[in-house]
């Protein structure tokens, strides 16, 4: 699952335009967060919550003083942006599949 997880946050980043939905939130922030993921592989906080381009995004959400916390922000919010990437990646699928069965009948 992971793996199939890293592969929708790498096809979101390389085509952002396809996944221009009103529910899914694109701040620098979330972007950032998707990008240090891909670097450092889902579940490694520390080093994701340590990444430069992160971090300065990161500072006005958790204060770096507090670095379990940061963690753990940063682990909530993945989580989030995964369940919303897989939600707009399944309705994308199921748009498709109606397309097809339209043609189908035609």
């Amino acid at each position: 699952q992971r793996m199939a997880d890293l592969y929708l946050v790498r096809q979101f980043l390389d085509q952002r335009a396809a996944f221009s939905r009103a529910s899914f939130p694109s701040s620098e922030l979330d972007l950032s967060l998707l990008k240090a993921i891909l670097k450092h592989g889902w579940g490694c906080w520390k080093g994701i919550s340590e990444d430069p381009l992160l971090s300065a995004s990161l500072e006005k959400q958790v204060s770096s003083d507090n670095k379990p916390k940061q963690a753990t922000w940063i682990s909530i919010r993945a989580k989030r942006l995964l369940r919303i990437l897989r939600k707009i990646h399944a309705e994308a699928g199921e748009e498709e599949e109606e397309e097809e069965s339209e043609i189908e009948e035609q």
